[in-house]
């Protein structure tokens, strides 16, 4: 794309850096990154979230990590690729522990993070933290159609 002088953005560079994840280009995805530092663009919580969701599907758990502590404004997007990760990765203390520090920040989960975390919480079986979602399920009145659950 550079070669043919097409400017590179946020869009084209998350789309780069998704093509990377889970596959055998992490060495791109490294240098996809340094691109970023290198063109300013690392300040979009898009390209943050894409890079830690690259990072943990290319099992590099640490860097994942340092790349969600690196983000100053944290959105329930970013929140959910940490919690996500951590639960697709076998890591559900750590994805309860993030839930647990994204409501200290004052963040709600949606539907999204509820459908990713209550899960979490039959593994290791905390029933009051699913008892607390439950309730503030109701609470918030989020609708089944808004928030399924596969309870198989």
């Amino acid at each position: 794309m550079r070669g043919l002088g097409v400017e590179l953005n946020v869009y084209s560079f998350s789309c780069l850096i998704k093509s990377f994840a889970g596959s055998s280009a992490f060495s791109q995805g490294l240098k996809a990154h340094a691109l970023l530092l290198k063109n300013g663009l690392l300040n979009s919580s898009i390209l943050q979230t894409s890079l830690i969701d690259m990072y943990f599907k290319c099992g590099k758990i640490r860097l994942a990590g340092g790349m969600f502590d690196e983000i100053m404004k944290r959105d329930i997007v970013a929140w959910g690729a940490m919690i996500a990760a951590c639960a697709h990765n076998t890591l559900q203390l750590e994805a309860m522990e993030y839930a647990r520090m994204m409501r200290e920040e004052g963040i709600k989960p949606n539907s999204v993070i509820l459908t990713t975390i209550l899960p979490v919480n039959g593994e290791v079986r905390a029933r009051t933290s699913s008892r607390e979602i439950h309730a503030y399920v109701i609470k918030t009145k989020i609708t089944q159609s808004s928030c399924s659950f596969n309870l198989r």
